[in-house]
């Protein structure tokens, strides 16, 4: 309503809800203000901290329509990350400060493809693994790949694991519980691993996800006593 007309300039902090509207030598800054917004804040300053001295490498994989895509997306990373494609194997790079997004579908039958995926393992600092909760017939499948995933030998055993079940606020969708059970993480080597169901279509709990996988890249990372 202020009517500062088409020529104003528009920049958006990455991340979060701030939005900057340059006019002359003024400047806007406006976002909103909500009640709980303290995990998506919380989200950026530990895992996307600017002053970071080492790059860290997140995979976040999953089986084909387990909802790997919808998760990035609600991330919210914004517009000006960088991409990166890999040619032949599927696999895509999504770049936002220090942090290094590689993902790809899983392909079980595709031996060709799970070769090239090794190549990834190296340096990698956090794993999300996506599976459907509406997708019983699917998770005996994807706990196999997570077991094999985890037992790679270029996966180092305190990398933290993140298994996120998609689709929780479906009612025909399989409790966290089952999930659990389901996916068998008792029995993975990597210790430090925990599952959050979420809704990729309203975001719940997808920020309080991210931000046990920022604490614990953080515990991982300490030296040894």
């Amino acid at each position: 309503k202020l009517d500062l007309g088409v020529e104003v300039g528009f920049s958006r902090n990455i991340g979060f809800s701030i939005q900057t509207i340059n006019y002359k030598k003024i400047q806007f800054i406006t976002y909103p203000i909500t009640k709980k917004n303290s995990g998506d804040d919380k989200f950026i300053v530990q895992l996307f901290k600017g002053d970071s001295k080492d790059e860290s490498r997140i995979l976040v994989i999953g089986l084909q329509n387990a909802g790997v895509k919808s998760f990035l997306n609600k991330l919210d990373l914004g517009a000006e990350v960088g991409f990166s494609r890999s040619i032949g194997c599927s696999v895509q790079t999504i770049y936002y400060k220090k942090i290094e997004f590689v993902t790809y579908p899983i392909k079980p039958n595709n031996s060709t493809e799970r070769i090239l995926h090794r190549h990834y393992y190296n340096e990698t600092k956090g794993i999300i693994f996506v599976v459907d909760s509406n997708d019983e017939e699917s998770m005996e499948t994807a706990a196999i790949e997570l077991q094999t995933l985890t037992r790679n030998e270029k996966i180092d055993n305190n990398v933290p694991v993140l298994v996120v079940a998609t689709k929780t606020d479906l009612e025909s969708s399989m409790s966290i519980k089952e999930v659990e059970e389901k996916m068998g993480l008792e029995a993975m080597p990597n210790k430090t691993n925990r599952l959050y169901g979420v809704s990729c279509k309203t975001g719940e709990n997808i920020y309080d996800a991210m931000e046990w996988l920022a604490d614990a890249m953080k515990q991982a990372s300490k030296p040894m006593p």
